[in-house]
């Protein structure tokens, strides 16, 4: 499974224009991945924010994008993850606790992935036990036609 660690933007396009950059303050949130059986749960401490300080997009190639800044003290963040393929981005669903945003994310084609590993193993130890016959009937032949 493919690591997914936050990507930092080069571009800051959609920061407003209006503040002078001297009173703004950029944060790092700190981020806690977790990759569960059943999904992808992304956690960021906000400590200070509101729910609508901040804003959370996916797009239709997976990234996860989290945005917000604060009018008092005008605090700002930006922070965007690539989800792994195995992410459903239809799925996506956010929290907030007052303290830290929550984005959760479920897995639709893990199941799928094991289903395929499972078939190859069956494949494997199928192709193994024909070799082996194989090899005793081949054995067999011989020791015969030696007997004869």
């Amino acid at each position: 499974m493919a690591s997914c660690k936050p990507k930092r933007s080069a571009a800051k396009d959609d920061a407003p224009a209006a503040q002078p950059s001297s009173d703004v303050a950029d944060i790092d949130p700190k981020l806690e991945w977790h990759d569960a059986a059943t999904g992808y749960v992304i956690r960021l401490a906000l400590p200070g924010f509101k729910k609508e300080d901040f804003k959370v997009q996916v797009d239709a190639g997976g990234r996860l994008t989290v945005r917000g800044e604060r009018p008092a003290g005008y605090v700002r963040f930006h922070k965007a993850f690539q989800l792994p393929p195995t992410a459903n981005v239809d799925a996506v669903a956010g929290r907030f606790d007052g303290s830290a945003e929550c984005a959760a994310a479920a897995v639709v084609a893990r199941e799928k992935e094991e289903a395929a590993a499972a078939v190859g193993k069956g494949q494997m130890v199928a192709a193994a036990v024909a070799g082996f016959a194989l090899g005793v009937f081949v054995a067999h032949r011989i020791l015969s036609a030696a007997n004869s």
